[in-house]
């Protein structure tokens, strides 16, 4: 794991999971300008800086996955599923 002050200390040509707690579009952006065809997932976390989660018009065309939401009640809902309720 990295800072983001390290973010660019990272080697693109290793497969990373990119995590987004933030929501800062400046910050996604420096990371799919970095890492992009490197990243094999992205997930939107959270929203702690939620006034700059706009997507960047900079990040159309850039390499890499489609970010994914992970929510909460829904992954309890399929480890539910997946595993049933417990008694």
């Amino acid at each position: 794991m990295a800072t983001c002050a390290e973010l660019e200390s990272l080697d693109p040509a290793i497969p990373t999971v990119y995590a987004d707690i933030a929501g800062n579009a400046a910050l996604r952006l420096r990371t799919l300008r970095h890492l992009g065809g490197g990243l094999v997932a992205r997930v939107s976390v959270g929203l702690a800086d939620w006034e700059s989660t706009t997507p960047d018009p900079d990040e159309l065309g850039l390499p890499g996955p489609c970010p994914e939401l992970f929510f909460a009640p829904v992954r309890v809902e399929k480890r539910n599923a997946d595993w049933g309720r417990p008694g």
